[in-house]
Order: structure tokens, then C-alpha cells, then sequence
């Protein structure tokens, strides 16, 4: 570790140590989601994905998560049509994907996991730097494409923590690749607890919920935008599923529009003779009032079967397999 570094250091130390002389447990098994890098790593599609899978298995799930930006004290249950200044914009596209399922906003998790109801586990949404709760199993994900950057602590690299700190995840997910040894810093973590994700393009979405065909893009001129944590691996999607990028604009993740910003997006798109605009799910579930003449590209998660099996052995049977 560089010297320059050892502030944030000491800082994520001291905050650790507060936390875990603090530490709950809820009733229920907690499944954490999170990583050691800042954003882009795809927890929320992860997160949907293993809700999903958990009804499928005749298991009803409910998410606990911090609502980033919500403005909302307190815990509170987010709906699809909840403010999305209120509880955050991730938090409302996993229940405008997961209706039916509860999900609760809250920076104090332990407080939102008390006011739950009927769910047979909890699923913590960003919750492998969240010490204050008890956690059962603990997934990482990993970017396959940018790994751990230059492998330094903040602010002068992507990690929230030493990379040390590998050893406390249970399974790691290498998302957007199928090749395991992209990340040579595993080589030390067992083999078995590894797994890869991919994200895939999967339909077109309007600000009402009409789905399109991905064909629909193919050799139309597309105006992109986002505000989103890896806006590059948003544009590359676009390229693989034929689109005509003619105009990419970013914002800072997270952003929160205005119509200004709206008007200025359209002119811009009208002005390259743009044929359609697009977006992410998660941007449009900020902008639906004004997005009439916009797309959203829906991204699916996927992993093998056998990490889904080892997962919910682990929450049918409440014992570390490991």
C-alpha cells in the first residue's frame, strides 16, 4: 500500500471496527450482493437476478437496500411507481422488474429488515462494505473487463478496500465474461467458488412498458445516453446488437435530470438526424414522464445453474458449507 493512501486507509478502519462492535442479526438468512470496487460492476442486475431465481424456487425474497441518493429518511417499501428522488432510481427499477416482491429503502438495514413481513430470506443490495448487519453468505462481484483497475484504494483507485478483504466472500461472480482467468488476483481464491455472469441484451423498453424486438435497432442511427457507473459497457452493448451510434453522451452515475437536460438530449439527437434514442433501464425509470420518444435497452443477468444451487443449499439449510 502506498503511503498516500494509508488516510482512507485508517478512515475505513476506525469506520469497520465502529460497525462491527455494532453489529445486528435479523431473523432471517441475509444474502449480501456488493464489491470492492466503486460502481459498474452490475449488483442490481445480479441482485434481480437472484430474486428471480429464488421465486422460481417457490421462495419469496426481500431486498434491503441503501436507496443511493433517496431522499427519504427512515425505512420504507419501494413500489414501481415510487418517487424516484425519494428512494433512489436503482431501487425502483428492481420493483418496476420485480413486482410482487418486497423491496425496502433504508440506510440503516437491520431498522428496514424489522418492518418485513413475509419473506423467507433477505437479499442486501451493496452489503459487502455493510458491517453493521450480519450478513450469511457474502457474493462479490468482480468487472471481468476492468478486474480491480490498478488495484489501489481510494481515491487514487477503484477499491473500497485491501484486496485482502476477498477472502471474507463466500462466492465471486466475474461479470461480463465467460473467462474465469481474466482475474489473475483469484488465482488464490477457491477455484469452486467461482463463477462468471454475463450481461446480455434482451429487449427494447418505452416509458410505458411496451417491449420491442432487439432487430428493431439494427442499422438505425441511434443517439445514446446514460448515468451510469460503466456507461462504455452500455455503448459496447449497443454496438454488438447492430445499433449505428451516432452520438454518445454521459452524465455522472446517478444523475438526476432535469427537463432541460431532456430538451437539450432530443435537440442534440435531432440535430445528427439521429433515428432513435436510447437509454438504460435505469435512466429511464428517472426520466419516464419525459421520455415519450425514447428506448431503454433491458440487460439480463446470467449465471450457470450450479451457483444457484450452491447458494440456496445454503439458505434451505442455514449452515456454512464451507
Amino acid at each position: 500500500m502506498i503511503f498516500i493512501e494509508y488516510p482512507y486507509y485508517v478512515g475505513y478502519l476506525l469506520k469497520k471496527k465502529v460497525s462491527l462492535m455494532s453489529k445486528q442479526k435479523l431473523d432471517r438468512m441475509v444474502v449480501s450482493i456488493g464489491n470492492l470496487t466503486v460502481g459498474g460492476t452490475g449488483k442490481t442486475p445480479a441482485t434481480i437476478a437472484l430474486a428471480k431465481e429464488a421465486l422460481r424456487r417457490q421462495l419469496m425474497p426481500c431486498i434491503l437496500t441503501r436507496g443511493y441518493k433517496g431522499t427519504k429518511l427512515g425505512s420504507c417499501f419501494v413500489l414501481p411507481d415510487s418517487d424516484v428522488k425519494t428512494v433512489g432510481d436503482e431501487p425502483v427499477l428492481m420493483a418496476s422488474k420485480l413486482q410482487g416482491v418486497p423491496i425496502i429503502k433504508g440506510k440503516n438495514r437491520y431498522a428496514a429488515g424489522l418492518i418485513a413481513k413475509e419473506a423467507d430470506f433477505f437479499i442486501l443490495d451493496d452489503g459487502f462494505q455493510h458491517f453493521k448487519l450480519h450478513r450469511d453468505v457474502d457474493i462479490l462481484l468482480v468487472d471481468g473487463k476492468r478486474g480491480f483497475g490498478n488495484g489501489r484504494l481510494l481515491p487514487f483507485g477503484p477499491l473500497r478496500e485491501p484486496l485482502g478483504e476477498l477472502r471474507r466472500a463466500d462466492f465471486v461472480l466475474i461479470t461480463k465474461t465467460n473467462d474465469a482467468g481474466q482475474c489473475n488476483l483469484l488465482r488464490k481464491f477457491p477455484k469452486e467458488r467461482i463463477f462468471t455472469a454475463n450481461h446480455t441484451p434482451a429487449y427494447l423498453i418505452n416509458n410505458k412498458g411496451t417491449l420491442y424486438p432487439l432487430k428493431d435497432l439494427l442499422g438505425k442511427t441511434v443517439f445514446a445516453f446514460c448515468a451510469i457507473a460503466a456507461p462504455l459497457a452500455f455503448k459496447e452493448s449497443l454496438i454488438s446488437i447492430g445499433a449505428n451510434i451516432v452520438g454518445f453522451k454521459t452524465f455522472k452515475d446517478h444523475y438526476k435530470y432535469s427537463l432541460r437536460d431532456i430538451e437539450s438530449i432530443l435537440k442534440l439527437s435531432k440535430s445528427i438526424n439521429a433515428e432513435l434514442v436510447i437509454t438504460t433501464e435505469k435512466d429511464m425509470v428517472k426520466i419516464k414522464e419525459y421520455a415519450k420518444n425514447m428506448l431503454a435497452l433491458s440487460i439480463e443477468f446470467s449465471v450457470s445453474n450450479v451457483f444457484y444451487e450452491k447458494v440456496f443449499e445454503k439458505i434451505n439449510n442455514r449452515e456454512k458449507p464451507f
